[in-house]
């Protein structure tokens, strides 16, 4: 008895641990390819940066919330309608494709505000969605003030995440790369955490089955999302840090300086 006690609890922990995870890693691969978007002015120029990063995004957010669900200790199995999770990833990857263009479009404070609490909202719904996609019955029964407090939780926790990212006074910071995976873990915190938030106010507890348990099973999103996924993030991260590697070094080399002083000569040589 206490031995399955033990087991659940620590299943529970790791699922949790590999959600939070996944949020971190999909926080700092989605922004990442943000910033390496915004050195190319234009969508035509940098669209294939902005859908990695929309997918990268929406492909998180679909998946803390399948980890965390599995977390939650329940006495019958879980599945997700095929329609209805597939309607929802392609929702999250097109927020995040709006989140990601403006992230690259603007650097103002207001703008990042404006991707934070849009980030937010999109947070928010997905993780909705798909409570509605499980097909829980009797179904899920809103409370009004964790629900509030989830989003609030989810604007609040990404503006900053996303100031410590993109702001100006960070990125002129020499210490802008350690700020840069400070945005990543308060983003994945903050995913993970409202996401807790939002299952207690969806009221979870309550629930006695899922109509979709055998249309698209758990456990196979699980597998996916919690074993394969983080070794693709990961593996994006490492690619992301050395293209903005090779960029830096290719901006401070002799041929940029070559370039300014041109651009400086053809600039000043009506003066002369």
């Amino acid at each position: 008895m206490h031995e399955t006690a033990s087991l659940t609890v620590g299943s529970s922990l790791l699922l949790w641990l590999l959600a939070t995870t996944v949020a971190v890693l999909a926080s700092h691969v989605g922004m990442g390819w943000a910033r390496l978007a915004r050195r190319k002015p234009g969508l035509r120029q940098n669209w294939r940066a902005l859908l990695v990063a929309a997918v990268t995004l929406g492909t998180g957010l679909c998946a803390v919330f399948v980890l965390g669900q599995a977390a939650e200790v329940q006495a019958f199995a879980i599945g997700y309608s095929a329609l209805g999770a597939g309607l929802l990833w392609l929702g999250a990857c097109a927020g995040g494709f709006v989140v990601a263009w403006t992230l690259a479009r603007n650097p103002r404070w207001w703008a990042l505000l404006g991707s934070g609490v849009l980030l937010a909202a999109l947070s928010t719904g997905i993780q909705a969605g798909w409570v509605g996609a499980a097909g829980f019955r009797p179904g899920p029964a809103w409370h009004t003030e964790l629900f509030a407090a989830a989003a609030l939780l989810l604007v609040i926790g990404l503006c900053v995440a996303l100031w410590l990212g993109f702001s100006a006074t960070v990125n002129e910071s020499g210490r802008r790369q350690l700020w840069r995976v400070v945005a990543s873990i308060v983003a994945g915190l903050t995913l993970a955490g409202a996401h807790q938030v939002l299952l207690q106010a969806s009221g979870l507890a309550a629930q006695v089955g899922s109509v979709y348990a055998k249309e698209i099973p758990g456990t196979v999103l699980i597998l996916l999302g919690g074993a394969l996924l983080p070794m693709v993030l990961a593996m994006m991260g490492l690619d992301v840090h050395f293209r903005q590697q090779r960029q830096r070094h290719s901006s401070r080399g002799p041929g940029a300086a070559f370039a300014g002083e041109r651009q400086r000569k053809r600039r000043y040589g009506s003066y002369s």
